[in-house]
């Protein structure tokens, strides 16, 4: 066929088929005509999750430039993969001729090489927690290698990104990569709960939330996810009268009225304290949590609950550890007021270890542990 001067022959390449509703085994996609893809390695379980993520890459291109979104998605997935035992992991972008597709696409793909030795049997509410440590209802849908595919085509196929930033993700990241499996408590539901749902594989991951229509929303996408709804007493207009009262009670201040003068302050049934959340379901109590993670409740006007009830409870559940190691707690938006004051005051300083962004990262050893630090610092900051 004869060419038009100046005018390049574009190349025709076969229409990819719709893609198909997600069926109940991810191993029954099928790869669309035309797209080369590696053939995955013998006896490993990446396929699947290089096949999916592309998927989620191609599809998305409306808004978000696929670049952008899949390079951020690159990161979080592949440090997850690492984590988890991954041996190599290679991030291929092919640029493909404009003209031909329409639009300039990029997507990765994963060549993701890990033994399925290492996730099978890690059931949430076995594996290395056991039973007595999960919450009740155990067995999450989906869980281990089938929670991480399906969080990188969630966030790879929606317009909503993760409300903290990657530096952010990645702090809390690293100590997932040394704990894992963990107990997982997360102040606050929001876009990047199926993030750390599946990050933690094996571990146990509960939610707590505040906003009873915030709260239907996320459960209606996510209903696998293990979430309670929640109330707070305090507000944001109080913070103050909180923070300059709260050692005229003695059931928040640890030791008040005790032998031992470093003795664990009471969370559960402790109305009498302003700041406990002393009515949380029964699970956060019985379980002692080597990770919290405080994203909310909100805190950016005067009715919102706040987080002082958040970090005070926080603390105490770390002062009260009996278990091995100390309590990893990360705090978020700490460029606030209210959260830095708070966090200084029960948190302590001297537990800070990192920081990324507005996340604090705070390792708090147990008080059976770091003694009489009450005593030596003169009282003015009984937690620390």
């Amino acid at each position: 066929m004869a060419r038009r001067r100046g005018h390049p022959t574009l190349l025709r390449l076969p229409r990819l088929p719709p893609v198909p509703p997600l069926p109940g085994s991810v191993s029954a996609w099928r790869r669309p005509a035309g797209i080369p893809l590696p053939p995955p390695p013998r006896r490993r379980v990446g396929s699947d999750l290089i096949y999916l993520l592309f998927l989620a890459c191609w599809i998305k291109k409306e808004r978000t430039p696929p670049s952008r979104m899949c390079a951020k998605l690159g990161g979080v997935v592949r440090s997850a993969l690492d984590w988890i035992g991954s041996r190599r992991v290679r991030i291929h972008q092919p640029r493909y001729n404009a003209n031909a597709f329409g639009l300039q696409r990029n997507f990765l793909v994963f060549h993701a090489s890990f033994p399925m030795k290492r996730l099978r049997g890690q059931e949430l509410g076995g594996g290395a927690l056991g039973n007595n440590h999960a919450p009740s209802g155990v067995g999450y849908e989906p869980s281990g290698l089938a929670a991480l595919a399906d969080a990188a085509v969630y966030y790879a196929s929606t317009r909503t990104v993760p409300q903290q930033s990657r530096a952010e993700i990645s702090l809390s990241l690293d100590v997932l990569r040394r704990r894992a499996p963990i107990r997982l408590l997360v102040f606050g539901l929001g876009h990047d709960s199926r993030l750390w749902h599946a990050l933690n594989p094996g571990g146990v991951t509960v939610f707590l939330e505040e906003d009873p229509e915030w709260y239907r929303i996320v459960r209606a996408k996510s209903p696998f996810l293990r979430a309670h709804l929640v109330t707070y007493r305090t507000r944001m207009e109080h913070a103050d009268l909180l923070f300059d009262s709260y050692k005229n009670f003695s059931s928040c201040v640890p030791g008040a009225g005790a032998e031992a003068a470093d003795a664990p302050v009471q969370v559960r049934d402790n109305a009498a304290c302003p700041l406990a959340l002393h009515n949380l379901p029964p699970e956060v109590y019985e379980n002692e949590w080597d990770m919290l993670m405080l994203d909310a409740p909100k805190g950016y006007f005067a009715s919102a609950p706040g987080r002082m009830a958040a970090i005070w409870t926080a603390a105490a559940m770390a002062r009260a550890r009996r278990g091995e190691g100390d309590t990893d707690v990360f705090l978020h938006d700490v460029d606030r007021k209210v959260e830095k004051k708070y966090a200084e005051e029960f948190l302590c300083d001297m537990f800070r270890v990192g920081r990324a962004g507005r996340l604090w990262h705070f390792s708090i050893p147990p008080v059976s542990r770091r003694g009489n630090t009450t005593a030596s610092g003169g009282g003015k900051r009984p937690f620390c």
